[in-house]
């Protein structure tokens, strides 16, 4: 019993603690000192994680931007470089493509490679200069064919080419530049009317059908060889190709341009194989698939 007596004191003991206002106070001061310091020790350790940071002011807590749009270089520089070595990449793989799609699509007949004794010799236009007279590179098919024909190949010269790009005709230009160099004006034989590669030969084998000539050599540029193959290879007649000298005046720039488009256009006409592509009028390319069909003049 006595010591359910101690028990009941100390219990009144604590109520009588819990009563006094004193007690309370005192108890909210010590909760109120440790909110305090629960909120210091937030600030500090905040502000320890901003002094790590070297876009960030501890002094006014603002947020310093200018180091945003440089961590951000990084990031664009190396979609620019990406973006860089994609371009280089497609276009290795076109000039490639370009380069080396041409001949192995292209199936010319083997002997349009050796020069034979022919009926006629066709030599393929090209513009000539402002002042009406043969530029560098029409003056050097026109010399390959002169020597050609002097040198026996065949006993007729035929120049093809009208007045496409500027107001003189090209077969006319060549003739005259021919009959400088010694040639006879009874050998010589004009095609004025085709504007393109694809009329050229067009027109010039329509010549040949009329005079019973079957057999031809075909002079033109060195890069323009592959096309004119091509093209002459869909006629009934019997021919070779042979490139003449680039001109000296050319410069390096200009024959790379010259020989990347012939096989731009090579390229295009063995994809497409047809004669509408060719630059021929629809009339002609109707006559074209005739030609082709009679074999047998070959």
């Amino acid at each position: 019993m006595q010591d359910d007596h101690k028990y009941d004191q100390a219990d009144n003991q604590k109520d009588d603690r819990l009563d006094d206002p004193k007690i309370d106070q005192t108890n909210d001061h010590r909760v109120d000192q440790s909110e305090d310091h629960l909120v210091d020790q937030i600030k500090d350790h905040l502000v320890d994680q901003t002094r790590d940071r070297p876009d960030v002011h501890t002094n006014d807590s603002k947020v310093d931007t200018s180091n945003f749009s440089t961590s951000a270089r990084p990031r664009t520089g190396e979609a620019i470089q990406k973006f860089c070595l994609l371009i280089v990449l497609l276009c290795t793989v076109a000039i490639t493509s370009l380069n080396v799609l041409p001949d192995l699509l292209l199936h010319a007949p083997a002997q349009t490679w050796r020069v034979e004794k022919s009926d006629v010799i066709i030599v393929l236009g090209t513009p000539a200069n402002k002042k009406g007279k043969a530029g560098p590179t029409l003056r050097e098919r026109v010399l390959k064919g002169v020597e050609l024909l002097k040198d026996g190949y065949a006993p007729y010269i035929m120049f093809t080419g009208a007045a496409a790009h500027n107001g003189f005709v090209e077969a006319e230009v060549m003739s005259d530049l021919a009959k400088t160099r010694g040639v006879d004006e009874s050998q010589i034989v004009l095609e004025p009317e085709a504007k393109n590669t694809a009329q050229n030969a067009f027109d010039s084998v329509a010549i040949m059908r009329k005079r019973g000539w079957k057999s031809a050599i075909v002079v033109t540029s060195a890069a323009h060889i592959r096309r004119s193959n091509f093209i002459f290879s869909h006629y009934p007649i019997k021919y070779s190709v042979i490139g003449c000298e680039d001109p000296q005046e050319q410069s390096l720039y200009d024959r790379l341009v010259f020989d990347q488009r012939e096989k731009f256009y090579l390229l295009n006409a063995l994809i497409t194989r047809q004669p509408s592509s060719w630059d021929l009028t629809e009339s002609q390319a109707a006559e074209l698939k005739k030609m082709e069909q009679s074999p047998e003049d070959k």
